[in-house]
């Protein structure tokens, strides 16, 4: 595939929106913690420009172009500018969150110590913890502190411009990988051009009505991009509010969207179905103001994208104006600058009901009864909107045919540049080489789906298969399976289905956490596991070997919130869920 030409670079977009369009607004922050109500407060281009260069002239006081610099700030236009500064100084941002107190920072600590960064930005209401942590970290070299607040303020004209090439490393994006092994991915300013254009072009995104609302967190893939990289480029405007804030009150995200007249609106699974419940158990006059018809792409992504949860969030605001053709589902990944194939706006969601025996051998074959358990019901992610998209045989390294389950492999150019540090990682995930067609690297993603007709299908992490007896069962199959047997005892999308060796032989082990509610007596454990053994043997063919309870919180997610399955494997065979 010949290289496409690449568009103008971030830098150069954004420099252009601040001369030509300096008045339009750029980002909005919306803060419930100082307001109930939602405190705004609102940034021109040419004002966040102004603070990007004042930020960029300060950081190279301290940086050579190139240098990693962390930022470990709260939700903030703050945050944005930091970002912005890094990219107009030339150095490498690496977002990350700030320590907190009430909960383990080994992850970070691990972060912070495989990143090596020169300096770290972070706020004055952040700063004393920041810096204890740094210190206690013992980095040698220590990096400074600095507070994104005051940094270079008033030397904005020292700025120049810095010498970015399309394959000049713009950020380091780590995964939510092993705390042992962070990965840092390498994501280039060409990345960044490409990945904005390709959702362009899906989401139709006009830049002068353009206006992204999100409270994903800025430190995540998903989020910077969405807050960003994305509606930035493009000359949009951003609605950004925090992730707690959101998930204490749901109803606040369509509330955003009706006030600031949303149109690009991207959010995990899970959030569809918080909005939903919330409005099942809103009072009229909550909802009465609600009008989502300005949404042109409820982008869908970051987890499995269930059926369920897009019927939910119709049937809940259809009525206030939501379009079911609004709904976007997508697939991407840090690796590949977070899109790799996207619905397109205006098109409502595919969907395939799969005969589920017949999906665990490996083939996507229409189920007889869609609706029936025999059946289950992948949405699809759309096509690809810049890249080859293939499905390979994970072990022969042989493309496959449409309606054929393997591993998902990318080449295109929204694919990154590596892992930082791990040159031999990198080699084996962004240089594969399949057997059948060696002329080309491509990206190995981990994930398992098929493609019918151009459209992607997501069907599990290859990791995460659980093989008994030979045959191959995706998690999240089972996982819905449990909590449609569950009848509610269960927290939904927060079912587990791992595989554990018992001597010698693979077995099946789902831990759940319990519903909130009232307390579980013996017989009520004894009726939700019969339930559930009778649903995996009738649906499956799978025999359970054990249910285990935990409590609300219990089972590991990552800040996207996925749940982190062979984690939680890693502690049940650790005693810890007893």
């Amino acid at each position: 595939m010949a290289a496409p030409s690449t568009p103008p670079q971030f830098l150069t977009r954004f420099r252009e929106h601040a001369l030509l369009r300096g008045d339009a607004p750029a980002m909005t922050f919306v803060d419930f913690e100082a307001d109930a109500a939602g405190r705004e407060t609102t940034w021109t281009y040419a004002q966040a420009d102004l603070r990007a260069r004042e930020i960029a002239a300060a950081l190279l006081d301290r940086c050579a172009p190139g240098d990693p610099v962390a930022l470990l700030g709260p939700q903030s236009l703050g945050y944005l500018a930091a970002f912005l500064g890094c990219l107009y100084a030339g150095v490498r941002a690496v977002p990350l969150y700030p320590p907190h107190s009430l909960r383990p920072n080994g992850r970070l600590g691990a972060l912070l110590a495989a990143a090596r960064p020169v300096c770290v930005v972070t706020e004055p209401r952040q700063s004393a913890d920041v810096a204890e942590f740094v210190r206690a970290l013992g980095l040698d070299p220590a990096p400074p502190v600095l507070d994104a607040t005051t940094l270079g303020a008033g030397r904005g004209a020292e700025w120049t411009p810095p010498d970015t090439g399309d394959s000049t490393v713009a950020y380091l994006q780590y995964t939510s990988g092993s705390t042992s092994h962070p990965r840092g991915v390498r994501v280039t300013h060409g990345n960044l051009a490409h990945t904005a254009a390709h959702c362009a072009r899906a989401f139709d995104l006009d830049p002068a009505t353009a206006v992204s609302v999100t409270w994903l967190p800025f430190f995540h893939d998903f989020g910077l991009a969405s807050s960003v990289t994305i509606p930035l480029t493009l000359g949009g405007r951003v609605v950004a509010f925090d992730p707690l804030a959101f998930v204490l009150r749901p109803m606040r995200w369509p509330e955003l969207i009706t006030r600031h007249r949303g149109t690009f609106v991207p959010g995990p699974d899970f959030a569809l179905r918080m909005c939903s419940d919330a409005a099942a158990q809103a009072p009229a006059e909550e909802l009465a103001g609600l009008d989502l018809s300005s949404v042109t792409a409820l982008v869908n992504g970051s987890e499995p994208v269930r059926e369920e949860s897009l019927r939910a969030f119709t049937a809940a605001f259809a009525p206030h104006g939501f379009s079911p053709a609004a709904h976007a589902p997508a697939y991407g990944l840090a690796e590949a600058t977070i899109m790799v194939t996207a619905t397109p706006t205006g098109t409502e969601p595919r969907v395939f009901a799969c005969d589920r025996r017949e999906l665990a051998k490996g083939q996507a074959v229409p189920a007889a009864d869609p609706r029936s358990a025999a059946a289950r019901v992948v949405v699809g992610c759309g096509p690809t909107w810049g890249e080859r998209c293939a499905i390979v045989d994970p072990d022969t390294r042989v493309g496959l045919p449409d309606r054929h389950v393997g591993e998902i492999w990318v080449d295109g150019p929204v694919v990154a540049d590596g892992y930082e540090h791990h040159p031999g990682l990198s080699a084996d995930v962004f240089g594969a080489r399949r057997a059948d067609a060696p002329d080309a690297a491509w990206l190995r993603t981990g994930d398992l789906g098929f493609l019918d007709d151009g459209c992607l299908y997501v069907v599990g992490r290859l990791k995460d298969l659980v093989i008994v007896d030979g045959r191959n069962h995706h998690p999240v199959d089972i996982e819905a399976t449990v909590e449609a047997a569950a009848g509610g005892m269960l927290r939904r999308g927060h079912v587990a289905a791992v595989p554990v060796d018992t001597g010698g032989r693979e077995r099946l082990i789902v831990i759940a956490e319990r519903a909130t509610g009232p307390a579980f007596d013996r017989d009520t454990s004894l009726r939700l596991r019969t339930r559930v053994r009778g649903a995996l043997a009738e649906q499956h063919g799978i025999a359970l070997h054990d249910l285990v309870l935990v409590r609300r919180g219990a089972l590991p997610k990552t800040s996207s919130g996925k749940l982190q399955r062979s984690l939680a494997r890693d502690r049940y065979r650790a005693g810890e869920y007893g």
